[in-house]
């Protein structure tokens, strides 16, 4: 919804690529909130869970895609 692409998935997490940084930030935001939402919804039904924790790792740089993969320093 933020204008991103999916590269990938991996295990758990995913690897996408934005035009523009802040749709990066704006995707990051969207995504906690969204857990917030999820976590509030759970403790409102009295259901005892452990909490759920989202981490959010951003570079910004030259990529190179091949093949709908991306390669280059900012993905390291």
């Amino acid at each position: 919804s933020c204008g991103g692409t999916v590269v990938k998935t991996l295990g758990d997490g995913l690897m996408a690529v934005f035009v523009d940084p802040q749709q990066g930030v704006d995707a990051a935001d969207e995504m906690h909130q969204s857990l917030d939402r999820i976590v509030a919804a759970r403790r409102g039904s009295g259901a005892r869970r452990p909490a759920l924790k989202l981490q959010v790792a951003m570079a910004h740089g030259e990529v190179v895609e091949v093949n709908g993969d991306c390669f280059g320093d900012a993905v390291n």
